[in-house]
């Protein structure tokens, strides 16, 4: 198992962040004004769009860690922030649970991504390399 922050294994970590940092991105999301049809970048996503695959990538990360792969399927926004807002109300909580229940060592597979349109291998990450430790031996 890879140490992390203050000792902290991954799994411990990433749900650390994950309820620490609800609060702000809920906050985030519910200050897009309705209508708005601002771009960070003209190339970009708007707003509302990217507040959507906040939630959308939630889901697939936990789906993912689940089923040993995550596969992503681009899902049109909701019309409306609210909508959005309700969405990720409704499934912040659950999703924790869920990453909660998984077990300490599916963290540490490697999980592909697949996206949808052409049901492929998008990214495989590589291996990780453990620390060693003073005398050379892996962790």
């Amino acid at each position: 198992m890879l140490a992390t922050e203050e000792g902290m294994d991954e799994k411990a970590l990433l749900l650390k962040f994950w309820e620490k940092e609800a609060p702000a991105t809920r906050k985030v999301i519910a200050r897009i004004p309705e209508g708005s049809t601002y771009r960070p970048d003209p190339k970009s996503r708007t707003a509302r769009e990217i507040a959507w695959l906040i939630v959308r990538e939630e889901i697939v990360l936990v789906d993912g860690l689940e089923k040993g792969a995550l596969e992503w399927a681009e899902i049109p926004a909701p019309a409306t922030v609210k909508e959005i807002l309700d969405g990720y109300d409704r499934h912040h909580e659950n999703l924790g649970r869920r990453l909660q229940a998984i077990d300490a060592a599916r963290w540490e597979r490697k999980v592909p991504f697949m996206f949808q349109l052409r049901r492929s291998l998008v990214f495989q990450p590589p291996l990780r390399k453990r620390p060693r430790t003073p005398t050379g031996e892996e962790s």
